[in-house]
């Protein structure tokens, strides 16, 4: 709004620890709403944020001014909860892990005033490495990259198979590592800029993403993070990065578990732009 008023969408931002600004000298100011004269304030997408009362020289002036916090966009993601057994409740993700998933998702997509409208299906068993069923088949590390395209293995395309390259979604798997990446990994994302052949389009926009854990098991803003690999149609690397090269940017590797003030969970003003001119962006 101003450098007098910061509306933030959570509360870590809006705490004691929270939002710093960098003066000019170095050094960093908290302005966080819950300290002695702070500036931040936590809001919600579609909603008003009001104004009481205004002190000046410690006189206090009554007001009632109501300003709207507009919602932008809107954009329908798709959540698949993959199954690690054969019944319906058998699902990869715990409930807290995927409400808090959803909740992430809001939070930090609110800075570019995006609202998601989340369409929520089980999908396929998969194995531990996010395979359908049976696990690694041998059929080819993925990813794969031939003459600057991704290649998919059957399994993975078993995975998708059915479901729209037009509406972007996130696979929640129960874990994703050896050997497709010879390590342990939270997320993948199959964007259009690397799988531009005809016969691989059905499989853009899509992303596995490991439940939130430990170091090496996914994190809380890894959900956000392969979307937006998605949204901007970017890797790591490139414009995206370099504009920002700061380690607080939410398409920063590796994302990390904590949820604090320097966490990976930042969109740059170019990343807002681009997400809002999204062709999923409506």
């Amino acid at each position: 709004m101003s450098k007098s008023l910061l509306l933030v969408s959570d509360n870590v931002d809006n705490s004691p620890s929270g939002i710093c600004e960098r003066q000019s000298n170095g050094t960093t100011n908290i302005v966080s709403g819950t300290k002695p004269n702070g500036r931040t304030f936590i809001t919600q997408l579609g909603g008003k944020f009001q104004i009481a009362a205004v002190k000046i020289n410690d006189k206090e002036y009554k007001m009632n001014l109501r300003t709207p916090v507009p919602v932008k966009k809107t954009i329908t993601l798709r959540l698949v909860r993959c199954r690690y057994g054969d019944g319906a409740t058998d699902l990869c993700w715990t409930e807290d892990q995927y409400k808090d998933l959803k909740k992430k998702l809001q939070e930090r997509y609110a800075q570019a005033g995006v609202r998601f409208g989340f369409d929520e299906v089980t999908g396929r068993k998969v194995g531990r490495w996010g395979y359908p069923g049976r696990g690694w088949t041998g059929k080819g590390n993925f990813p794969t990259v031939t003459d600057g395209m991704i290649e998919v293995p059957d399994d993975i395309r078993e995975l998708f198979d059915g479901y729209s390259p037009d509406v972007p979604a996130l696979f929640l798997v129960n874990g994703i590592g050896e050997p497709w990446f010879f390590t342990v990994n939270a997320g993948y994302a199959c964007i259009p800029l690397l799988m531009g052949r005809a016969d691989l389009r059905p499989y853009q926009n899509k992303a596995l993403v490991a439940p939130p854990g430990g170091a090496n098991e996914g994190t809380r803003f890894t959900g956000p993070h392969e979307l937006l690999h998605i949204l901007l149609n970017a890797p790591h690397g490139g414009a995206y990065i370099l504009e920002e090269n700061i380690r607080q940017m939410l398409i920063s590797p590796p994302t990390r578990c904590r949820d604090d003030i320097s966490d990976t969970k930042r969109l740059s003003p170019r990343q807002v732009e681009t997400i809002q001119a999204s062709p999923f962006a409506k």
